[in-house]
């Protein structure tokens, strides 16, 4: 039982996305997908909606790294 306290516990925290927004609107460009979706995010997530978007979130920038290599 002392998982399930802990995991709704955390769930009461949230994860601040204002810093990755400001990240990826200073590095990537108008249009760029990655930016578009971080930007289109709350300003503050809990941990299991950040998890849940990490693996998305993770293979867009993983494209769009391919893309920039030529």
């Amino acid at each position: 039982m002392d998982g399930l306290l802990g995991a709704i516990r955390d769930s009461r925290r949230l994860i601040p996305m204002v810093s990755l927004k400001e990240l990826v609107q200073k590095r990537l460009p108008p249009g760029s997908p990655f930016r578009e979706v971080i930007m289109s995010e709350p300003d503050h997530l809990t941990p299991f909606e950040f998890a849940a978007k990490m693996d998305t979130w993770l293979k867009l920038c993983s494209l769009e790294g391919s893309n920039n290599r030529g």
